[in-house]
């Protein structure tokens, strides 16, 4: 069960695995490799539980952002008590080594706060079947190719997104292991729109309406919007694909 799950009052206490994605897309794609989901109520956050082959699964959908993924993975973790956390979901690529669609293991992760530290996540096989990179976690989007290759010059990192430093952060705190497996949506020569990060809630959820309004002013932006969609929605079939057939022995 996906959208019509049924809700239940209390998460379980113990899991496997907790899964931490931003976006309702990347929630969407990864319920369909969980067997028997079921939406558990929590205080922040939307979050479900099902099982793969080898065990309990919980999935949170944290929100965008910093602020938003701490409040509600901080919460989660008051209440459930996972072996280790995956962070999963969409990363744009910083340099001409990443292409759209292609899954990679993040093994060093920074944040674009001034004295912040560098996190490691953790290792097993995971890094041994994938690509490996350094991401960087911004607090807005990169659009351009230019300020892509910028960043990464200024940063040494191959991938971008908004919130897998801040699940590393909270797993450490929670002395947890993490491992972060992203697939790219965008890779360094796709220009973004900068209204796009408008269109999406706070809570990871598409903001329809915000989204119709933008393109009856901006119709002819309607096709990159579109683009943009196709090859996230790619790079979100093969990091599902990914996450489902992941062995126990590859994290653990």
């Amino acid at each position: 069960m996906t959208m019509g799950a049924t809700k239940i009052d209390k998460p379980g206490q113990s899991l496997d695995c907790l899964w931490v994605c931003a976006l309702s897309m990347e929630r969407q794609a990864l319920l369909r490799v969980l067997r028997g989901a079921r939406r558990r109520s929590v205080p922040i956050g939307r979050y479900w539980e099902g099982r793969v082959k080898w065990g309990r699964v919980g999935l949170l959908q944290g929100g965008v952002g910093a602020e938003s993924m701490q409040r509600s993975l901080e919460s989660l973790l008051s209440c459930v008590a996972p072996r280790g956390i995956l962070a999963c979901g969409l990363s744009g690529a910083l340099t001409e080594e990443f292409k759209q669609g292609q899954v990679v293991c993040v093994e060093t992760l920074l944040q674009d706060v001034a004295g912040s530290t560098v996190h490691r996540a953790s290792g097993g096989q995971l890094s041994a079947s994938f690509p490996r990179a350094t991401q960087i976690s911004m607090s807005q989007p990169i659009c351009t190719s230019a300020d892509k290759r910028q960043l990464a010059r200024a940063s040494g990192a191959a991938l971008v997104d908004m919130e897998s430093y801040t699940v590393a952060a909270c797993a450490s705190r929670w002395n947890l292991p993490v491992w972060v497996l992203r697939a790219i949506s965008d890779d360094v020569t796709t220009e973004l729109l900068p209204e796009a990060l408008s269109f999406v809630r706070s809570d990871g959820e598409l903001d329809s309406l915000a989204a119709l309004r933008h393109l009856l002013r901006h119709p002819l932006k309607l096709r990159d919007l579109l683009a943009l969609r196709r090859g996230s929605l790619k790079a979100l079939h093969n990091l599902s694909e990914c996450v489902g057939a992941l062995p126990p022995e590859a994290l653990f």
